[in-house]
């Protein structure tokens, strides 16, 4: 026969993996009900024209700020790497399969001051507008100083053309 705490012992756990269920099942809703259409990666990719590394933070959706993305590669935090070329953005997060945002794809790119869950000085992120601008992706850029963003902005816009 099983004592008082052996009983409180099994609810505690039923209860923590019920929770734990329903968790999971809730996420792979919620990251089917966000898609995004990734542009196929090109073929035969020259050498970087701008390579630049950071933080990669979060995607939303532009019209909606508190609505996160988290189809493919866009799910979690990581280190990132830009390699900014002719004809796109090549972005590789840690863990994740690197995408292509294709020039025709990019809206604007700007900086930002804060996304979903996170808030850092006045223009302390740069964020990635694109998808026809539905999709804003924040990223936190390892810089020694406001020039080597302002140099890395400038050539992800001389992509745009």
């Amino acid at each position: 026969m099983l004592d008082g705490k052996a009983w409180l012992t099994i609810i505690t756990v039923s209860v923590a993996l019920v929770l734990f269920a329903l968790m999971f099942i809730g996420y792979r809703k919620h990251r089917r009900s966000n898609p995004v259409v990734f542009a196929e990666l090109p073929s035969g990719l020259a050498n970087p024209e701008f390579v630049i590394s950071g933080m990669y933070l979060s995607s939303n959706r532009t019209e909606n700020k508190l609505v996160r993305v988290s189809a493919g590669p866009l799910g979690f935090r990581g280190r990132v790497v830009f390699e900014v070329h002719k004809s796109g953005i090549l972005i590789g997060i840690d863990g994740e399969q690197d995408f292509w945002i294709p020039v025709g794809d990019i809206a604007e790119i700007a900086h930002e001051s804060y996304t979903i869950d996170r808030a850092v000085e006045q223009g302390g992120m740069a964020v990635i507008r694109w998808n026809e601008g539905a999709i804003s992706s924040y990223f936190r850029l390892a810089v020694a100083d406001d020039k080597v963003l302002s140099d890395w902005l400038e050539a992800a816009r001389s992509v745009r053309g």
